[in-house]
């Protein structure tokens, strides 16, 4: 069930009429069947993969609790002489769970690529050919996130089944994120709720705007995207990198759309997702924009991988060793670069099984690292020129530099191959002949005027909406400030908008959701 279709709409109308009539204390119980309908859709063999992870996420769960209830009944004396036997078991109950879902991910996700791999050195093993369940990284690294947090002890593990089934799966977000918290999504979920108007009237505003990002701009953005990286070879460097710049354009109307729809519809239940996008355009530099894009996988890096390797012995060791032996401004941030370059690389290969996420990865890792062993040398060359964190010139000159690194990185991540993604940024840089561009060339993208039109205003108007959010309100509290009349006839407008120029357009085909297959 596609989401711009009419039956995920009627799904949606029907769900939330079952869910404002039925008796409030059942109100979970329609989301979860809401739920389970709807991933139902995706096949049978999907819900299997979704029912395993749910079950034994579950079971681990209730097992790490029962230990840890059992420390605290526990006096000070008899605590410290048991607690090394029952960290033992949690440590074996916790990996022995990780193994089991993540060698699951590996067989469905990433063993092709591997075998593949090892064909080309000779090794021969045998291809799979499974198909990669839909959504499966979400929900599993939710899952797991969950089982983490109650071997840490920071809440209860979930006793009933499936009520913890629902933290799971809930519908909006099972395809795509964000990636949930237990303690943050799960009292939303289970609340008892009379209707709300104004949940649905923000709801169906956030919805509409990451409609419009989809259907209106990424989409359209899409055609030129497959051109040009379908056939790279035709074109000279200049209209290579203007396939990319309307990548990055697809790329993220695609997902922060996505992820509006998702937030609107889990906003009309009453539900508050956490936020994933935080206008990553304006971010001053590598690290900040991983804060601000797709940040509930970077948060979950960050509390469930990062920290636990930066603070792990081996790292704290070499840390010592490095600030002993090697010493200096490197030997500091070395062993925090270990756990980066780590880091990077499981997001990386979180997004594909492919050298070209690889890589992609060990970009990001590299740059960063980078930028933390040369922050002297770009603190003196700022007081020479007498510029401040706070000017204006700095911010602006940041900002840029950002979006490039950023820029080339979309160089690789769309290529069919990692040799191809760097053939064609090294051919933007050789060889960028930009007769073809001045020749008319935009218009051999398969885009029309009107179409190149849509697109520039539809961008130009994001980076201002955008804008005035980052200087303070966003769009929708500016909105809430206004007459209600104001309000819905901005919504109206807005309808049909994606109606003319989006819906009913006469060669609209929408495309999948690009992160939906992660």
């Amino acid at each position: 069930m596609g989401i711009f279709s009419l039956s995920y709409a009627a799904f949606v109308a029907v769900g939330l009429f079952a869910y404002y009539l039925i008796p409030q204390k059942a109100q979970w119980c329609v989301l979860l069947a809401l739920s389970w309908g709807f991933y139902l859709t995706a096949g049978p063999r999907a819900m299997g993969y979704l029912l395993f992870v749910t079950a034994s996420t579950y079971a681990a769960a209730l097992f790490l609790n029962k230990q840890n209830r059992f420390l605290k009944s526990l006096g000070k004396e008899e605590r410290e002489a048991c607690a090394p036997a029952v960290k033992k078991k949690k440590r074996a109950a916790a990996l022995l769970l990780m193994l089991a879902n993540f060698g699951l991910l590996f067989f469905v996700k990433y063993w092709d690529f591997t075998a593949a791999s090892f064909q080309r050195l000779g090794i021969s093993l045998p291809s799979l050919g499974l198909l990669v369940p839909l959504g499966i990284s979400y929900y599993m690294f939710q899952s797991v996130g969950y089982v983490i947090d109650v071997y840490r002890g920071k809440y209860d593990a979930q006793r009933n089944f499936f009520r913890y089934a629902l933290f799971v799966s809930f519908f909006p977000q099972i395809i795509q994120g964000p990636i949930g918290r237990f303690d943050a999504l799960a009292p939303q979920l289970f609340a008892q709720r009379r209707f709300s108007f104004e949940n649905l009237k923000s709801g169906l505003q956030l919805a509409l705007l990451g409609c419009l990002k989809k259907l209106v701009i990424a989409d359209r953005a899409a055609v030129a995207v497959e051109k040009i990286y379908g056939d790279h070879q035709a074109y000279g460097g200049v209209m290579i990198a203007i396939g990319v710049l309307f990548y990055c354009i697809q790329l993220y109307c695609d997902f922060s759309g996505g992820i509006d729809i998702v937030r609107g519809v889990g906003r009309m239940f009453g539900v508050e997702l956490t936020e994933n996008f935080r206008r990553p355009i304006f971010a001053q530099s590598l690290t900040d924009f991983w804060r601000r894009w797709h940040i509930s996988l970077g948060a979950w890096m960050k509390d469930y991988l990062f920290y636990p390797i930066s603070l792990s012995k081996p790292i704290l060791k070499f840390g010592k060793f490095s600030r002993k032996k090697i010493g200096g401004r490197l030997g500091k941030i070395l062993p925090t670069s270990v756990a980066t370059f780590l880091i990077y690389f499981v997001i990386g290969i979180w997004h594909g099984s492919s050298w070209k996420y690889i890589a992609f990865g060990f970009y990001n890792g590299i740059l960063i690292t980078s930028g933390l062993l040369l922050e002297p040398l770009f603190s003196r060359v700022r007081e020479k020129l007498s510029l401040t964190d706070g000017h204006r010139g700095m911010k602006v000159f940041r900002t840029l530099r950002t979006c490039v690194l950023v820029f080339i990185g979309r160089y690789i991540t769309r290529a069919g191959s990692l040799r191809t993604g760097v053939s064609m940024l090294w051919k933007t840089v050789r060889h960028p002949i930009p007769s073809q561009f001045l020749q008319g060339g935009l218009f051999s993208l398969g885009l029309t005027g009107g179409d190149l039109l849509v697109v520039g205003v539809g961008v130009l108007l994001l980076l201002v909406a955008e804008f005035l959010e980052e200087r303070g309100k966003s769009l929708s509290e500016r909105l809430d400030e206004k007459p209600f009349w104001v309000q819905w006839i901005t919504m109206a407008l807005g309808l049909f908008v994606l109606l003319l120029l989006g819906v009913f357009r006469g060669d609209y085909i929408s495309a999948e959701f690009i992160y939906q297959q992660f």
